[in-house]
This record gives structure tokens, sequence and C-alpha cells, in this order.
């Protein structure tokens, strides 16, 4: 075995090892639970209490600005802030318990499912793979096709870790969110629910990429296209799929789209 022999079999080795330890964390991840850090429980509790202070303040500010309005002779509906306040109010539980539907209910199965279907047998597929419709993978080659199915499975073990830290982002800035519902010019909510369904299904989507590669893996000794598939599907665990993207910039929430909607919002408020 020449100098090249020897560096591919190292090469070979390490990315398999990698392959597999990538592969053990996916399992790993299945069973995850964020209600075992108690430290986001104190900082959420703490996150209620500031922002019913917060909301009393902005219900007081308000409701002496309505007064001093009338005394000037100006209308101002004190039922609006009477509204505001109370879905102000009922926003938190409705915002958290949407919140656990969408992800313990929709999301977290879904990923469930999908890593038990094909994760089982994920690193020997992928290490085990020798031919690609007939071409052999030898040398080199074993070592590029590796090479960049250990960077798909990377980076998206880095989106798992950074989708679970957004989503405790998420649930802390619930209170925030629904304050903001009973103030007169920032509601945050719509942009919350907004972007909360949008990171969802973008992990989704990449967790059904991830999936799709690992298939397509298995049968790419059967035809070139299969091949063709898993390379697309991993481009698509690096990237969103346009699909998602185009879904992001439907809702408006896009820096267009706000522009647009506080020029929407601005206009109402000169109505009325």
């Amino acid at each position: 075995m020449n100098i090249g022999e020897k560096i591919n079999a190292w090469l070979t080795d390490i990315l398999s090892e990698c392959i597999q330890l990538f592969v053990k964390l996916f399992n790993e991840i299945i069973g995850l639970n964020t209600d075992d850090i108690g430290l986001i429980g104190i900082i959420y509790a703490l996150f209620v209490s500031l922002c019913g202070v917060f909301l009393l303040c902005i219900v007081l500010y308000r409701v002496l600005t309505a007064i001093l309005s009338e005394a000037e002779g100006s209308e101002v509906a004190i039922s609006r802030i009477i509204i505001d306040t109370f879905k102000s109010s009922a926003a938190i539980p409705i915002m958290t318990f949407a919140q656990g539907v969408l992800q313990n209910g929709i999301i977290f199965p879904l990923i469930k499912y999908l890593f038990n279907k094909q994760g089982g047998f994920a690193a020997e597929a992928i290490t085990g793979v020798s031919k690609v419709s007939g071409i052999e993978l030898t040398g080199f080659t074993l070592v590029l096709f590796l090479l960049f199915f250990t960077i798909v499975f990377g980076f998206f073990f880095f989106k798992m870790c950074k989708f679970y830290a957004e989503m405790v982002q998420f649930n802390l800035a619930t209170p925030i969110a629904a304050v903001s519902i009973a103030t007169e010019n920032f509601d945050y909510s719509q942009t919350w629910w907004k972007k909360l369904v949008y990171i969802n299904i973008s992990i989704l989507s990449q967790v059904i990429s991830l999936t799709l590669m690992i298939f397509c893996i298995t049968r790419m000794a059967d035809s070139f296209i299969f091949f063709m598939f898993a390379i697309g599907s991993g481009a698509l665990v690096l990237g969103s799929p346009k699909v998602v993207e185009d879904l992001w910039s439907s809702t408006g929430t896009t820096k267009r789209g706000l522009h647009g909607a506080g020029r929407f919002a601005m206009n109402l408020l000169r109505k009325h």
C-alpha cells in the first residue's frame, strides 16, 4: 500500500467515524426535553412577572391618555383599551398552548418518526457504499463522497441545536409578544406567530430532505438517479428549499412586507 492509499484509508476511517458519531447524536436528539433545563423555567417566570408589570403600566398610560384626550374634547374608545387588555392577558396561555401543540403535537412526532424510519441504518448505509450505478467508488472519490455527507450531517446537527435554542427563545418571548398586543402601535404577536411557523416548517423540510438523502443512498447502486437525488437532498439540508423561502416571503414579514404593514397601520390610525 503506497502513501496515497494509506492517506485515503485514514481519511475514510475518520469520516466514517464522524458519520457514525452524528447518527448517534441524532438518536439522542429524539428524546430531548427542554423542560429538563430548570433555568429556563425560572427565566420564563421572571419574564411573565415583568411583563405583567409592563402590561399594567401600558394600560394605565392608555387610560390616562384617554382621560386627558376626552378633557380636551377628543373622542377615545375606552372599549378598545379594555378589549386590547383582555386579548393581551389571554394571549400568554393561548400562545404557549399553541406553541406546545405545534411542536409536541406535530413537528417533534414527525421528526421522531422520520428519524426512526431511516436513521437506524444511516451510518452503515453511507459508510458501506462502494458503487454508484455500477461505478466503483474507491480512493479519493470515496473520500469526497464521505466528506460531502459528513458535512451534511454536521450542518444538520448544528441546525437542530440552533432550532432547540430558538424554540426556547420563542417561549421566553411569549410574554413580550402578548404584552405588545395591549400597545397602540407595536403589536409583535403577528410577527411572532409567522416566524414560529416558518422556523418549524423549515426544520421539518430539512428533516425530510435528510430522510430522502439516506433513502436514496441505500439505492444508489441500482440507478444513477438515486445518486442525483441524494446529492440534491443533501444540498437542501445545507440550505432551505425554495418553497419554504417563498412561504416566508408570502407571509409579509420580510423587510418589504414590514414596511407595507407599517404604512397600512399608520393609515388606519389616521382614519380613527
